[in-house]
C-alpha cells in the first residue's frame, strides 16, 4: 500500500488536520488516498505495525511526515476494508512530498504495507463546505459520513458550486447539530467513476443521528436535500476515522 497508492474519496486537512483534527488553510487542499482490502489474516493491528515502521524510517531519514488518517468501514457496502488518507496543503506540497519519498528509496516501507493490504490509489482537491470546528483534545477517533456522488445528467460545475454554497448556509446554521466539519472532494485521478465525494465529521454515532434528525426535520434541511437530489446521485456510507500519523496542533 503506502507510497505507490493514492485516493478514494473524502477528507481535508493540512495545517490543521482532518476529522476533528485539521483542515487546510488554503482552498483547495490536496488529499491522497489509498482504498484498501486487508490481505488474508491481516487486520488493523498489522496496518498500525506497518505505520510504526514508516514513522521510524522517516525519523531515521529526518523526514517530517504529512498528517495521515485511516477510515475503517462501519456501515455501507463499499468493497473495501479501509481508506488511508494523507493530506497536503496544496498541489505543490503534494509534489514535493512525492518526490522526497521517491528519492528516499524506502522500498522496505512499501513492502511492509504491501504485505498487509491490496490497494488502489488516487488524488483529489478538497475544499471545506463549512469551516471546521476547533480540534478536540480527544484524538481517539470520529465518525465520518461519506457520500460518493455522480452529477446528474445536465448538471454542471456551476450547479455544484451553488449546491455547496447552499449546503454551507444550512449546515453553518445548525448550531450544536452541525457536523464538526464538512468537505467536498473533486477527483484528479483514481475516482473509481464518482464525480464528487462529500463527507461530514461527527464526534460519534449519536452526533450523526442528531445531525440527520435536525437536517431532515427542518424546512431548510429538507430544501437542501431536495437540492442535492436534483444535482447529485449519491451512495452513502459510515466510517470510523482516526489520525494515524501526526499529532494535534501540527502545521
Amino acid at each position: 500500500m503506502k507510497k505507490t497508492l493514492i485516493f478514494l474519496g473524502a477528507l481535508v486537512f493540512s495545517t490543521s488536520t482532518i476529522a476533528g483534527h485539521h483542515a487546510p488553510e488554503a482552498s483547495p487542499g490536496v488529499l491522497e488516498a489509498w482504498e484498501c482490502s486487508y490481505n488474508t489474516g491481516k487486520d488493523l493491528a498489522d496496518l498500525m505495525s506497518a505505520r510504526d515502521f514508516l514513522v521510524k524510517q522517516a525519523a531515521k531519514d529526518d523526514i517530517t511526515l504529512e498528517p495521515s488518517f485511516v477510515w475503517s468501514q462501519y456501515k455501507g457496502d463499499a468493497p473495501i476494508d479501509f481508506v488511508w488518507f494523507t493530506a497536503h496543503s496544496n498541489l505543490r506540497a503534494f509534489g514535493a512530498a512525492a518526490d522526497r519519498d521517491a528519492a528516499s528509496g524506502s522500498s522496505d516501507v512499501q513492502d511492509r504495507f504491501d504485505a498487509v493490504a491490496t490497494c488502489t490509489a488516487g488524488i483529489g482537491t478538497v475544499t471545506p463546505v463549512i469551516a471546521p470546528a476547533a480540534p478536540s483534545e480527544n484524538n481517539q477517533g470520529v465518525l465520518v459520513s461519506s457520500s460518493s456522488c455522480d452529477l446528474r445528467h445536465g448538471a454542471s460545475a456551476s450547479d455544484m458550486k451553488d449546491l455547496m454554497r447552499h449546503a454551507g448556509q444550512v449546515l453553518g446554521g445548525m448550531d450544536s447539530n452541525a457536523p464538526s466539519g464538512a468537505y467536498v472532494i473533486e477527483p484528479i485521478t483514481g475516482s473509481n467513476g464518482a464525480d464528487r465525494y462529500i463527507f461530514q465529521i461527527h464526534a460519534n454515532v449519536t452526533a450523526w443521528t442528531n445531525f440527520i434528525g435536525a437536517l431532515s426535520g427542518s424546512p431548510a434541511g429538507q430544501e437542501l436535500l431536495r437540492h442535492r437530489n436534483k444535482i447529485l446521485d449519491c451512495d452513502n456510507s459510515l466510517w470510523n476515522g482516526q489520525m494515524v500519523v501526526g499529532s494535534m496542533g501540527e502545521d
